[in-house]
């Protein structure tokens, strides 16, 4: 229970002060509706590839809700406050684009435009973060952010049984429209 215990006191401190997750839990206020984050333990979040947590895009149990944000307070444990508030903007972009747009765990295009969008606004590709993963190079600099938000979102897409398989065609198709779409930044807040 310690480790859900540290993991909500760093929610609250990053909801308080991070500019891009209080932003984003400002504009979910402004449409309506209220960041859901929960913080769990590994053993009772069972989620399947995921390793610090997810947006639920469906109910899963009478626990997961639909629009919840599940972070495994176990293995963020490991992770630094940055890494946290990495996976809360991601998370959050979900969140956002399911209000705005009403998302369908079905609808593979809709995920792979939520999953380019939140790689990219969220930080997940930049260049910091592609060089502790090894895929940085100065050979391949100049197109790395692009290319990290591409296999990233693909990951993520073989994860979703509809989608496997075919992650590529899917961002392929929505690519241009949902990387230049920052909303409800200006710009994406991470570079």
């Amino acid at each position: 229970m310690a480790a859900v215990h540290f993991c909500e006191t760093t929610v609250t401190d990053l909801l308080n002060t991070s500019l891009p997750v209080s932003y984003l839990v400002m504009k979910l206020k402004e449409l309506g509706s209220e960041a859901s984050i929960k913080c769990r333990r590994t053993r009772d979040l069972e989620q399947d590839g995921q390793v610090l947590g997810g947006y639920q895009l469906a109910d899963r149990t009478s626990l997961f809700k639909k629009g919840d944000i599940l972070v495994d307070a176990e293995s963020w444990a490991a992770a630094d406050k940055k890494k946290l508030e990495k996976l809360l903007t991601h998370e959050l972009i979900h969140n956002f684009d399911d209000v705005r747009a009403e998302l369908s765990p079905e609808n593979c295009y809709h995920q792979a435009c939520s999953e380019i969008r939140a790689n990219r606004l969220s930080g997940d590709c930049s260049w910091d973060e592609e060089l502790l993963r090894g895929n940085l190079s100065i050979f391949s600099i100049k197109q790395q952010g692009q290319r990290c938000v591409e296999r990233r979102a693909a990951l993520s897409l073989d994860l979703n049984p509809k989608c496997r398989g075919r992650a590529f065609r899917y961002i392929g198709s929505v690519w241009e429209q949902c990387y230049n779409d920052v909303a409800p930044f200006l710009r994406a807040p991470f570079g």
